[in-house]
């Protein structure tokens, strides 16, 4: 498992988002907005050449999961808390924020949501349905409560690495659970 520290921190001003919105976003927004901008900026290209632009945003994610944390909890700040569970946001918060006027949407296949992602910004901009794409995938794991049922189910792996269709697979023999 990987760690990623200060999930909680975002640049709100630099990335002009209302304040009380991004309070309540989950991480793996915040993240996806960080990254797809310094990805943009790795390439060569300000972002401000984009803005306004037929660029899609395509993102793949399996779950938003900070919301059931939220509301175990009783804490759900402000009613934009609500958006927490929608995952179109993770791709519209990012069109809107970078101002790209092309497909927005978030493909949910699971393991492969990644893979969809590039497959429909592949196809879109085949299709003329927009000129160019930012494409990304997201996956944090907030809640133990995933892990814990995970566990028992036979989908973790014993050394914590991931070995997907690979024959040093672990299987439930090698288990010591």
């Amino acid at each position: 498992m990987g760690v990623i520290k200060s999930l909680e921190k975002f640049d709100i001003e630099f990335f002009t988002s209302n304040p009380k919105q991004a309070d309540v976003w989950d991480p793996k927004l915040r993240k996806l907005v960080e990254v797809s901008y310094e990805a943009v900026f790795d390439a060569g290209i300000p972002i401000e050449k984009l803005r306004g632009t037929n660029t899609g945003v395509f993102v793949g994610v399996s779950d938003v999961d900070t919301g059931a944390i939220a509301f175990r909890s009783g804490k759900l700040n402000n009613l934009y808390g609500l958006a927490r569970h929608a995952f179109a946001m993770m791709a519209n918060r990012k069109s809107f924020i970078f101002g790209l006027h092309g497909p927005s949407y978030v493909s949910d296949a699971a393991c492969a949501a990644s893979a969809v992602a590039i497959q429909e910004a592949t196809n879109a901009i085949r299709m003329g349905l927009c000129d160019s794409a930012i494409v990304a995938g997201a996956c944090i794991r907030h809640d133990p409560l995933t892990s814990k049922i995970f566990f028992p189910s036979d989908m973790l792996s014993v050394d914590g690495k991931c070995k997907v269709f690979d024959n040093s697979a672990d299987t439930s023999e090698q288990k010591p659970w």
